[in-house]
């Protein structure tokens, strides 16, 4: 017994229907072929990428890398891949916004032992790519001092 005839008897239920031509069925104003150059929009300027520079230096020294590398085009999208595969404990100071490698010294940042009262802006332009060298070169320094201590 064919499964339509038991609730819809010889007629197919009603959402059930094939479209003979979709072209019959456009929309106004849908017609894409009349699309000018000037209502496409462009992607727009390339983002630059950072890579996880542990990667290039494992690769570089011909080491088995330990993560599988990434192409970020922010700095929390870097952070993240740091904190996934790197330093579990990195933290950025939500008054200062400089990043910190370990829980200790992001604990110890602030003067006496006091929480940190260095209010300063989230970086843009010019200071974004300050903040990016600088996380390079802890990222760096905190990865050499753990090669040593192997």
């Amino acid at each position: 017994m064919d499964p339509r005839d038991h609730q819809w008897g010889n007629h197919n239920p009603p959402w059930d229907f094939h479209i003979a031509n979709y072209d019959d069925f456009s929309m106004a104003g849908d017609d894409l072929s009349s699309t000018s150059p000037s209502t496409v929009k462009s992607p727009g300027p390339e983002k630059a990428t950072h890579s996880c520079v542990i990667f290039e230096k494992e690769i570089s020294s011909g080491k088995t890398p330990s993560c599988n590398g990434t192409k970020e085009t922010t700095l929390s999208g870097i952070k993240q891949h740091y904190k996934r595969c790197h330093f579990p404990e990195i933290e950025r100071c939500k008054t200062c916004n400089e990043l910190f490698l370990r829980k200790t010294d992001f604990d110890n940042h602030g003067e006496g032992g006091r929480p940190c009262a260095n209010q300063q802006k989230q970086p843009r332009g010019e200071a974004m790519n300050r903040a990016w060298e600088e996380l390079d070169r802890k990222v760096i320094h905190a990865w050499a001092a753990d090669q040593n201590s192997k």
